[in-house]
């Protein structure tokens, strides 16, 4: 989007960085759906640097997407417990 439209904003700064947080966010899900069926491990440390999120975010991901989406995901169980 052009500059005058942020401007139209208020807080422009702070949306602008909402919308990055929560594309790293459905990138993460999906990179983790994706590939789900072809690695059965996956390094947190890794997602950290490939999607520029806190662990404790990715953590929590995982965990909401567990709960919301019990089946499917056997990659993110296996990525709770190895990162232990």
């Amino acid at each position: 989007m052009g500059t005058k439209v942020w401007n139209l904003f208020r807080n422009s700064d702070s949306v602008k960085q909402m919308i990055v947080s929560r594309i790293q966010e459905e990138t993460l899900r999906t990179y983790l759906l994706m590939y789900s069926t072809i690695y059965s491990t996956i390094s947190v440390p890794m997602l950290v640097e490939l999607f520029e999120l806190e662990k404790a975010k990715i953590y929590s991901l995982i965990r909401w997407d567990l709960i919301q989406h019990l089946r499917n995901l056997p990659l993110l169980i296996v990525v709770l417990i190895a990162a232990r």
